[in-house]
This record gives structure tokens, sequence and C-alpha cells, in this order.
């Protein structure tokens, strides 16, 4: 049954909402037709003559029975009529329950067969359609009301609401089944590639499933998928390749300058060694994207950035440090140190003093370095935060300046992104910039 589904089943996305829209028209004609044969309205006097038929049956009946049994009669008549009912009337009431100032119209009389007479009949109100009186042929009077149809629903009681109904219906159902069919497969199509690249780029296959030319975009996007995550991976071993050549020359660099004696030749050579080593570091991690290979598991943020502030004071640098009790993230320890430390390079180097802040909101954890620096523009910030991207005081040698790619901002953007937040520069209250990194909390 499959094989012959999918034979007959058309590829093309023009051909299935042809066939969608043939299918809609034969199914509303189909309808129609059905509706209008079964629920087909009956001659305007066909009703009222069968139920003339039935009340002259009941009026016989209670005219043939004992005036002792009649009450249980018509009792028993009336539960089984769903069109009038009928009563037994006390002498000396009003002619059809009403005083004869009241009657709409004069009364019509008729004599009937058996004995029996028609008293008078006239229209009442929505509930009671007809009210008709009778004389039994003992003089015994009846009273028969006619009532609006019972049991029914108003929906129900129209042939024409009904077929609108099963219209819309049918119209709503093919609908639904066009738009998973057909637009489902391209949404989701269109939301992996939305976000594919925010994070690691790790691959993650659609099903390919839809028409053809969905699955054919389908398949061409996952192929594309694994050739990325293997461009990265091979551009990454390149690089740490290059990386590895590079520090054996600067090993046997740094080993000849430790033969020579101190001065100042000897520590501009270290100081520019040590400058190349951080510059091939600071590409490789990046271009790792800051994973290290570390598995993800519940970090402590206030220990961890206490441990942060205790490394940097070691080295004379000092930092304030607030920061909420309980925050807890998933990640990678190793690389949330790098990313704030990141951070923190960078507010040292172009404010030199600044502070170090955490809190944490019902959903995320924000880690703040925040100083009062130069600060940055809004085209700056946008900028510096792509890789191989250096501020214009940066650019310089002078100083202790530009010892970098131009990278750090990058790489903790890209450890966050790895973390699923992200990373935020802001202005600092009084001038100044804020870099904040913003995680999902634990």
């Amino acid at each position: 049954m499959t094989a012959l589904y999918r034979y007959f089943w058309p590829e093309r996305i023009a051909a299935q909402v042809m066939l969608v829209m043939v299918s809609s028209l034969i199914l509303i004609t189909a309808f129609v037709f059905i509706f209008f044969s079964l629920l087909r309205p009956a001659p305007p006097h066909a009703a009222a003559m069968s139920e003339m038929v039935m009340l002259g049956g009941t009026l016989q009946t209670l005219n043939e029975t004992p005036v002792a049994d009649r009450a249980a009669r018509v009792e028993a008549l009336n539960a089984a009529n769903s069109h009038f009912q009928v009563f037994l009337v006390a002498p000396g009431e009003p002619l059809l329950g009403v005083p004869e100032a009241r009657l709409r119209r004069p009364i019509d009389t008729a004599d009937l067969s058996n004995g029996m007479r028609l008293l008078g009949a006239q229209p009442f109100g929505a509930e009671r359609e007809l009210v008709a009186e009778f004389a039994l042929a003992d003089g015994s009077r009846v009273r028969a009301e006619h009532l609006a149809v019972r049991g029914k629903p108003l929906f129900f009681k129209n042939a024409y609401v009904l077929v609108v109904f099963f219209l819309a219906l049918s119209l709503a159902l093919l609908m639904i089944w066009a738009l998973r069919t057909l637009v489902r497969p391209l949404s989701e199509l269109e939301q992996a590639v939305s976000v594919f690249g925010e994070g690691a780029a790790e691959p993650v296959p659609l099903a390919e499933k839809g028409p053809r030319e969905v699955r054919a975009a389908v398949a061409a996007f996952n192929r594309m998928q694994v050739r990325i995550r293997d461009l990265i991976d091979r551009r990454t071993r390149m690089l740490a390749a290059i990386g590895h050549d590079l520090r054996t020359p600067l090993t046997r660099l740094r080993l000849r300058l430790d033969l020579m004696e101190d001065g100042e030749q000897k520590s501009r050579n270290l100081s520019d060694l040590a400058v190349m080593e951080g510059q091939i570091n600071g590409a490789l991690t990046f271009l790792r994207e800051g994973r290290t290979g570390e598995r993800t598991a519940p970090v402590d943020l206030p220990s961890l950035l206490l441990s942060v502030q205790d490394q940097y004071e070691d080295m004379g640098v000092a930092m304030g440090l607030t920061c909420s009790p309980g925050l807890v993230v998933n990640g990678r320890a190793s690389e949330l140190v790098r990313a704030v430390s990141n951070l923190i390079d960078n507010a040292h180097r172009h404010a030199g003093q600044f502070e170090l802040n955490a809190r944490g909101t019902e959903t995320h954890v924000e880690i703040e370095v925040c100083d009062h620096g130069p600060g940055l523009s809004e085209a700056e910030k946008t900028r510096l935060i792509e890789p191989f991207e250096r501020g214009d005081a940066a650019r310089s040698m002078s100083e202790g300046q530009g010892t970098g790619f131009g990278l750090g901002l990058a790489t903790a953007r890209a450890i966050a992104e790895g973390h699923g937040g992200r990373l935020e520069l802001r202005d600092t209250p009084g001038g100044g910039l804020t870099a904040r990194l913003r995680l999902p909390r634990a």
C-alpha cells in the first residue's frame, strides 16, 4: 500500500497543490449532492397531512375509550407524540382556554365523523403554533395543542445550514492536510537554516520529507552542514599543526636567549617571544571555537569568579568582585575562566581599573566586567566582537599594546555561544564599557 501511494503521489509542489484544489472541488461537490439528495425537504403539505391523520386517529381513540379510562389514555398518547398534545377540558372552562374577548378571530365550527365536532381552532404563540378544541360523541371536550418541533436542535432543522457546516469542515481538513504536507517541511528547513551556525555549528540532520523539491533542499542542507563541519575540523587541525611547528623554533630561541647575559636586548627579545606565543595560543583557541573537549558539568560561579580574582590579585591586578550566591550554570569551567579572563584583560589594558559583577535572573546568569575607560562607539561594538578586529589603540606595538590578534572578545563570544548564551557590549553608566556574558541558568 505504501509503495502504491508513493508511486501515484505527485512529487512536485505544483502537482500537489493542484491535487489539493481538485480534491477540494470534488469533495465539495459530493457533499452538496449528498446532502441535498438526502435532506431534500418534503412537499409543504406533506407534514400537515400526516399530523392531521395522527390527530384524527387520536380523537377517534379517545371517542371509543370509556370516560373512566380517558385520563390514562391521554397521558399515554401525549408521551408517544411530539407534534401535538391533547387535554381533557373541564366543564365550564372557556373555549380554547382563553376568554372570548381575547380570541384573535371568530370561531369556526365543523361536524366530524362518529358524532365528533370541531368547536374551534386558532393560532397562538411560538410554543403552541395552533390550538383546537373538539367535542366527542358523549359531549366531552378535548383540546389539542400543536407544538413547535421538539427534540431537534435548531441547527439540524435547516438542510442549508448542515451543508454549509460540512463544507467548512471539509475545507478546514483539506487545509490542515495541505499545511502538514507542504508547508511544515519548508518551515522546519527555514528554522534549521536560521539557527545553524549560532552555536558550535554541529550538524543536525533534518528528516527528508515532503515534495521532491523540499527533499532535495533538505538533503543539500544536510550535506552542507557536514561539509562545513569537516572544513572547520580540517582548518583547526592544520592550524594546530602550524602552531606546533612554530612553537619548536620559539622554544629554541627562548633557550638561546636564556644563555645570553641580562640586558635590554635580551628583555626585548623575550618580550617579542611572549607576544608571538600569545598570538599563536589566542588564534588556536579561537579557531577551536573555545572548545577544550572538557565535559559539561554544573559550575558554581561564585567559586569560579573568586578563583579568577585570586589569580589576578597574585599578578598585582586589583579588582572588585560582587557576586550573588547560589549562581550555577551547566558548562565547562576552563572555558568560562578563559572567557572571563579575556574580558578582564581587555578592561585592564584599556581602562586600568574595573569591576567584576555577577547576578542571576529566573532563567539566566549575567557576568559583567565594568570599566570606566574610553568606551566604544556603536560601530566599534559591532566590529570588535568579530575575529581579527582590534581597536585603534591596539594597533601599536609600543607600551605593551597590540599583543594579540584581536581575538579576545571573539573568543569570549564563541565560548558564550557554545554554552547557549551570548556576549553583550554595553555602555557603563558614567562612561566606559560593560562586557556582559549572559548564560542560561542551570
